[in-house]
């Protein structure tokens, strides 16, 4: 299990420092995000999480704790760049459709992404740090089994 220490105002994973409510924005940011990850959890509408701020906000801090945060909730959570999805989708769209891609296909095809990063995770250790991002969840293979049915909603996707 994902263990998350405060001590103060601060966020720690081990040793190590993830965030830190410096202010009352960074406070109010990292609350409203926690909501959204414990509504996704409760099955309630759950809102995307978008981070856009200045260069040094704090965005990459902030996914960082979200992404430990939703772990320790038992959701898997995992940091993606927008161009594996998009190289994903281009290798496996039907070959009529090349350069097209059909709105009503696209949960399919999130679908199958989402279905394909489980299965490296389950399969192959060394993917887990390109997923889990900076950190290393031991107990990642768990959670994962504990899932009774992939699909796209099994996984909160960040990307930087």
């Amino acid at each position: 299990m994902v263990h998350i220490q405060k001590q103060n105002n601060c966020f720690f994973y081990g040793n190590e420092q993830i965030w830190c409510d410096y202010t009352d924005d960074h406070k109010d940011i990292r609350e409203k995000s926690e909501k959204e990850i414990n509504d996704f959890k409760q099955g309630n509408k759950a809102y995307p999480i978008v981070l856009q701020a200045p260069y040094g906000s704090g965005k990459t801090s902030l996914m960082r704790y979200l992404i430990l945060y939703s772990w320790s909730n038992n959701i898997p959570a995992i940091k993606i760049d927008l161009s594996d999805l998009v190289d994903y989708i281009m290798k496996n769209l039907d070959n009529q459709n090349v350069g097209k891609i059909n709105a009503n296909r696209l949960p399919d095809y999130m679908e199958q992404f989402c279905n394909n990063i489980r299965q490296n995770l389950m399969d192959n250790e060394s993917d887990a740090k390109k997923y889990l991002d900076f950190f290393y969840i031991k107990d990642f293979r768990q959670i994962l089994e504990k899932q009774e049915k992939p699909s796209d909603n099994d996984i909160i996707y960040s990307q930087e």
